[in-house]
């Protein structure tokens, strides 16, 4: 049996029992809970079509179109510009599902009592994937923009940088500003008044009552639990000192240090002064008297400022990865295991990744998107520093891409359905099949999707 629906309108309302055996149904309700669950999928641009796709599969996106307004004067034709939207190519990297077993005596119950007893704990795993596979596009902006410091608190200063950032780089003052912050960022700004006080928030106290910061100088902020803080104790650091008369001032990249430190190229640090994850490309030596940095540091760092190194691991995996690999890589050389939201990269070169889950592992880890190149056995996989980082996007710097999954051929002996909603931008399919050998119904609700970034001025990082 195989439905389609559009669920722009559906309610949360069962007509019996049985339609626990309807798997249309069950699409709608889990379209229903994501809605309802997710923060950081509605701040974001979506392209959703209903058309059937497979994992893989290249789809063809659309940057936001710009124009410009031109003048004429009585008598000119009118000057015509091109509509043509930008393309942007987005690989559906991932089919994400999550799949149980129903036995008889729970299909025996009524759908409502389903949905609170399996429906929503096993979904969630969908939800919560997806806005982590979003939260996890920050680190493609490294390279646009970082605001604050690691170690340092977030300030009213921070927030004003954002701004700042946004409006020097045009984007649309529209509402459509937003920054996921991280709980120690969130606590930050709560710690200072002027986010909670009521004479100056003017809310009558509901700042502070609620714990919320809203929309302060132009940027909507909200607190998301998905991007988490990276314990320094759950890091494995080696350390050294710059070795320079005077220090370095802004923009330097190669910097002479202390020798007796082996340090592996394609490392991230952070040095004392300038306080920003850097990732080193080159070590002259073993052990190291000179490093080179992808990026030349902002701020003039002292002789003998402190450079902490994080130290890699190594793809481990006989052939290496193909490029767009989507699933877990095997690695070795941790002896602890890399956190999610934590930033990772292969080799001195490439966008770093973030780690997603809560699974990763000394031996194993998931990326947020799939692999940008071919990556080799052996080659350095490096995590970042440190720390807490958020995220401040306009809803057009990223897009979500969906499309739905085909459904299975009639005589399988399979129950599917497919729910779609146009303004959530998201389509879920179910099916429900018997398993003799198991004696119940298995249910398995899946997406396809992939990320991609349509405006890189569009983002930053922000540190804490």
């Amino acid at each position: 049996m195989k439905m389609l629906f559009n669920t722009k309108v559906f309610f949360n309302t069962f007509d019996n029992d049985n339609d626990a055996a309807k798997p249309e149904i069950w699409a709608m309700e889990a379209l229903l809970l994501l809605q309802n669950n997710t923060v950081v999928l509605p701040t974001v641009n979506k392209q959703f079509k209903n058309d059937l796709a497979k994992q893989g599969q290249v789809v063809h996106a659309y940057r936001p179109q710009k124009f410009e307004a031109e003048r004429k004067v009585d008598g000119d034709d009118v000057v015509i510009q091109d509509a043509k939207l930008s393309q942007i190519d987005v690989r559906l990297d991932f089919h994400l599902h999550t799949s149980f077993m129903l036995y008889p005596q729970e299909m025996s119950m009524s759908m409502l009592d389903l949905v609170d007893t399996h429906l929503r704990p096993a979904f969630q795993s969908i939800f919560q994937e997806v806005d982590e596979l979003l939260i996890g596009m920050k680190y493609r902006f490294m390279s646009t923009a970082i605001v604050g410091s690691l170690g340092s608190p977030l300030t009213k200063s921070s927030l004003i940088d954002i701004n700042k950032r946004f409006n020097k780089n045009i984007a649309p003052n529209d509402g459509e500003r937003w920054f996921m912050m991280g709980a120690e960022q969130e606590a930050d700004l709560l710690d200072d008044k002027l986010f909670t006080d009521a004479s100056q928030v003017g809310d009558d106290g509901t700042a502070l009552r609620d714990a919320s910061i809203g929309k302060k100088f132009g940027v909507n902020c909200v607190q998301c639990n998905n991007v988490f803080t990276v314990e320094p104790g759950n890091t494995v650091t080696t350390s050294t000192q710059i070795n320079h008369a005077g220090g370095y001032g802004a923009g330097t990249t190669v910097l002479t240090v202390d020798g007796g430190t082996t340090i592996v190229a394609g490392s991230w640090c952070v040095i004392a002064g300038d306080d920003r994850p850097r990732r080193i490309t080159v070590v002259n030596a073993t052990p190291a008297t000179q490093i080179t940095l992808e990026s030349g540091i902002e701020s003039l760092v002292a002789d003998n400022a402190v450079i902490t190194v994080y130290a890699p691991g190594a793809v481990n995996h006989a052939g290496g990865y193909d490029a767009n690999y989507p699933k877990r890589m095997t690695v070795d050389g941790f002896t602890v295991a890399p956190q999610a939201g934590q930033l990772v990269s292969f080799g001195t070169v490439g966008t770093p990744y973030s780690l997603i889950g809560q699974k990763n592992t000394t031996t194993s880890l998931k990326l947020s998107r799939g692999l940008d190149n071919t990556t080799a056995d052996n080659t350095v996989a490096a995590i970042g520093p440190a720390g807490e980082y958020g995220f401040a996007y306009h809803r057009d710097a990223i897009t979500l891409v969906t499309r739905p999954l085909e459904l299975p051929e009639d005589g399988m002996g399979v129950k599917s359905g497919i729910a779609y909603d146009e303004k959530l931008g998201m389509g879920m399919r179910v099916t429900m099949s018997y398993l003799g050998t198991k004696q119940g119904t298995l249910v398995t609700a899946d997406i396809l999707c992939g990320t991609e970034v349509l405006d890189n001025t569009q983002g930053m990082l922000v540190v804490r």
